[in-house]
């Protein structure tokens, strides 16, 4: 059996074209483009509207949810701000809980939230107490330890108190607020 010359040209030529192609689709997708631009400080190198993310546990329910209109990436410290954001906290036996920010910046292993601007949580009624509101400018919140934060002026009020201060510290686990300064309460007892 013999083979032309003409034969044997095509698939050579084929071959050299697929490794070509495979060379030149590595490089593609390496985008060094994109990871130049996203090592920029400043330039997210991800952004997504009507962002939602749920960690959940073990037995696949909820522990949180967060919502935004607008979540950016920064490859360049590897966090993630969000803007326009509600987190909605479902710790297993304790009331949920909802904070509303306009915007939160999220670390690397989405252990700590940064909520800045307008921040109002909620936490809804249970059997021992009624719903708790709270307002602040800034918030720092550890969901999967159950703490809050802020070193900012704070005001907590529910259907029998308010409360002022500056600084404030929240255990979700042994629900205890501890208020650091300038505190100020206004008690008002419930009707029977």
């Amino acid at each position: 059996m013999t083979l032309e010359r003409g034969g044997l040209i095509a698939p050579i030529a084929v071959a050299a074209a697929l490794a070509a192609g495979t060379y030149w689709l590595d490089r593609v997708s390496q985008l060094p483009g994109i990871e130049a631009q996203g090592a920029k400080a400043g330039v997210p190198d991800v952004t997504m509207q009507h962002f939602r993310a749920t960690q959940t546990g073990i037995n696949g329910v909820p522990q949180y949810i967060v919502t935004a209109q607008r979540a950016m990436h920064y490859q360049l410290g590897n966090y993630t701000d969000l803007f326009g954001v509600r987190m909605t906290d479902y710790t297993p036996n304790q009331p949920v809980m909802r904070v509303d920010a306009a915007d939160v910046r999220v670390t690397q292993d989405d252990e700590t939230f940064y909520f800045g601007g307008n921040v109002h949580m909620v936490r809804d009624a249970d059997a021992r107490s009624t719903p708790l509101n709270l307002v602040t400018t800034k918030l720092w919140s550890w969901p999967r330890k159950g703490m809050l934060k802020t070193d900012s002026a704070v005001e907590i009020w529910n259907d029998t108190m308010k409360v002022t201060a500056v600084g404030m510290e929240l255990d979700r686990n042994t629900q205890i607020i501890k208020l650091k300064s300038r505190v100020r309460a206004t008690y008002v007892k419930p009707q029977a």
